[in-house]
């Protein structure tokens, strides 16, 4: 007997204290098999729930929209009308144009997953099986963001709030310019070379090739190092958050045909959660959680837009390069011993 319900919250809404957990624990004790989590623009909570959940979850999200264009009220004034010209972005696409806009306050606000999990279902939006990686149709690279503390929730194994993880994405740079993102490795207090050993290890497990190059942040060049020592092409890019999340949404978003640029496996389902996750705060700016894979992604499609950055070296005022080299060389030096210190423990 089917037992549901298709309206609920979890603490991802402002309205709710219940925990992903609590949420399964009261249904299992409801006896209720299937749900319909419907956060306020977010799917997090949703996401959560289905890898905690036996039964069925279905993904929603509970936001606002406006289904009429404002010149079909006749009652609107003149001035009313000018203001709502002068609107942009989420405002202008839900006030002025009555267009229906996912997720309020996301700041990748083009982001559209509409993934059922059904066989036969094409997806109109960024998640997709078509994601899967397809030898000889383009070039495997990897998007990073560099990390190292924070800690996993023990039952949805989403990372923390405050948690800063090392991130992996590997993508799939296809012939007709799309961005596929295929795989995800995430990892929290282990060693950058440790992590990209095990990442190289999968990729041969699965049979997907090696990484031709590596997008990362040019701010951390001890990570450029372990690239380097792990004989991978490290490509480093620096770009402002505001120039780097707007290069984002226009690659996320469906361009004059449709077509999005950016398509993610349903597996990657940190990307996924983060996407719904990664909002503004109370003054306009980007909150600085849950973003993590969203900048691996920035960095990726802002190399692909503009190539290296000519700024990507960071130095202290007054040092030249060949100092600078000289550093970057010794912290290398360092990270290596204190990998083999640590790969040398766990052995013994």
């Amino acid at each position: 007997m089917l037992k549901a319900d298709l309206h609920t919250h979890t603490y991802f809404s402002p309205d709710s204290i219940t925990s992903p957990e609590k949420y399964v624990q009261t249904c299992l004790e409801r006896s209720i098999n299937c749900v319909a989590v419907t956060d306020h623009s977010s799917i997090g909570g949703a996401l959560a729930v289905e890898k905690l959940a036996s039964f069925r979850v279905i993904i929603g999200e509970e936001a606002a929209f406006y289904p009429s264009h404002a010149n079909m009220n006749v009652y609107n004034p003149p001035d009313y009308e000018n203001t709502l010209a002068s609107m942009t972005g989420i405002q202008k696409k839900r006030l002025a144009e009555g267009l229906w806009v996912d997720g309020e306050g996301m700041v990748i606000d083009t982001w559209l997953d509409d993934h059922s999990g059904k066989s036969g279902i094409v997806s109109k939006g960024n998640v997709t099986t078509m994601a899967e990686h397809i030898p000889g149709y383009g070039r495997v690279v990897w998007y990073m963001d560099d990390g190292y503390a924070g800690q996993r929730d023990d039952k949805t194994q989403f990372f923390t709030e405050r948690s800063n993880p090392r991130v992996f994405l590997l993508v799939q740079e296809r012939r007709d310019g799309i961005v596929a993102v295929f795989a995800e490795f995430l990892e929290v207090e282990v060693l950058a070379g440790v992590h990209i050993d095990r990442v190289l290890r999968e990729s041969k497990r699965n049979g997907w090739p090696a990484p031709d190059y590596v997008v990362y942040d040019g701010a951390a060049p001890a990570l450029g190092g372990e690239l380097k020592r792990a004989k991978l092409k490290a490509k480093p890019v620096r770009c402002k958050i505001e120039d780097g999340v707007d290069e984002l949404r226009g690659w996320v978003g469906p361009d004059k045909n449709g077509v999005r640029k950016v398509i993610v496996h349903p597996r990657c389902q940190f990307v996924r959660w983060e996407m719904g996750s990664y909002v503004y705060d109370d003054k306009g700016v980007p909150m600085d959680a849950f973003n993590h894979t969203i900048d691996a992604l920035r960095y990726g499609v802002w190399y692909r837009s503009h190539g290296p950055s000519q700024n990507v070296k960071v130095m202290a005022p007054g040092m030249d390069g060949q100092k600078r080299q000289e550093i970057d060389e010794r912290v290398a030096d360092i990270m290596a011993k204190v990998r083999e210190k640590y790969e040398n423990a766990l052995i013994g």
